[in-house]
């Protein structure tokens, strides 16, 4: 008897040391879940302040980041001097823009933020053949440009033919020179197409506008405006547009070393000069027009017909884009659509 209640007092101490071993576990697993919570309650506060201090254009990364988007740049006049880039944050702050320290070789560090370029003033004058508006610079105008940026802008937009769509953005009221028709005529329409007979969609974004083409048979968005940093000024005229993929051929009078263009935000200067091929440099003319081959083997063409000194700025996947600087003129571009290269260039040498 005495032996069985040793044995048995034996089995109830184990008993105990088991249900103190399985509490102190659970403790042991509650604290590590609790740090772990804590850890990722203190991370996630820590992404939404920048969050928000970038959106306001206050905030400051220094840590190297991948891009995300379209980026159009806020400091040009850096984009060559990547050396020149650390320790500009602040001028980047004071134009309103974003700083962000980006690992992609060429990227711009400091952006336009959402809030910047034109808006809508007004309603849309619509007919079965056009569109025209009136365009107000965004309250949360930026300082990125030192002279007078023209606040009122005029929108036309023309069904020219099933094939072709003009889009010319000009100040308001003020007179630009344009490239005569006597030298380059590009005829309007001849009233038989209208929005149901053409190949191509048009629709707008407000905040800040943009206008988008999408081709009806693929659903493909060939030109598509709708990103910050559009901006009009006497001397500086700037709209970026995305693209539907990377296979960009064109912009002739350049030596290049293929047809297909590097889009690793690649720079290309359009100014005649009387020049033979060397290195990057422009030669004979300038000819402002590229070709995209879509996916599908599709191609459209863009035209931006504007004599003034240039440049394009190519910007890569995951978010091809380019960006149109030029000094002078109006933005006046012409978008053909084909049903292969060959199609387009058909549409766009008639």
């Amino acid at each position: 008897m005495l032996n069985d209640s040793i044995g048995k007092g034996g089995n109830m101490n184990e008993g105990g040391n088991r249900a103190g071993r399985s509490n102190r576990k659970r403790f042991i697993v509650l604290v590590v879940v609790l740090i772990a919570a804590t850890a990722v309650a203190l991370t996630v506060g820590f992404v939404l302040h920048y969050q928000i201090n970038d959106e306001d254009g206050k905030g400051e990364k220094d840590v190297t980041t991948s891009r995300m988007g379209v980026l159009v740049d806020c400091l040009p006049e850096l984009r060559r001097h990547e050396e020149k880039m650390s320790g500009k944050e602040d001028e980047c702050q004071r134009r309103g823009c974003l700083w962000r320290k980006l690992s992609d070789k060429g990227a711009p560090w400091c952006t336009y933020p959402r809030s910047s370029g034109y808006i809508l003033n007004g309603a849309i004058n619509e007919t079965s053949q056009s569109y025209s508006a009136e365009l107000t610079r965004s309250p949360a105008a930026l300082a990125s440009y030192q002279e007078p940026v023209y606040d009122l802008l005029s929108v036309h937009i023309e069904w020219q033919t099933e094939n072709r769509v003009r889009v010319k953005i000009t100040p308001k009221n003020v007179q630009r020179w344009e490239l005569p028709a006597s030298i380059l005529n590009i005829e309007s329409s001849n009233g038989s197409v209208n929005r149901n007979t053409s190949l191509y969609t048009v629709t707008f974004t407000d905040r800040p506008w943009g206008v988008a083409i999408t081709r009806k048979s693929s659903g493909s968005v060939i030109f598509n405006s709708s990103f910050p940093g559009m901006l009009l000024a006497d001397l500086f005229l700037q709209l970026t547009t995305r693209l539907p993929n990377e296979n960009v051929y064109g912009f002739g009078e350049h030596r290049h070393e293929s047809f297909k263009h590097d889009m690793n935000w690649r720079l290309w200067s359009m100014f005649t000069r009387d020049s033979g091929p060397n290195s990057d440099w422009n030669l004979y003319g300038q000819h402002p027009v590229y070709m995209n081959v879509e996916d599908d083997g599709q191609a459209n063409m863009v035209l931006l017909k504007n004599t003034n000194a240039m440049e394009v700025l190519l910007q890569p996947n995951p978010d091809p884009a380019i960006t149109y600087i030029t000094i002078g003129g109006v933005l006046d571009f012409y978008i053909f659509l084909g049903s292969s290269p060959s199609d387009v260039v058909k549409h766009y040498i008639q």
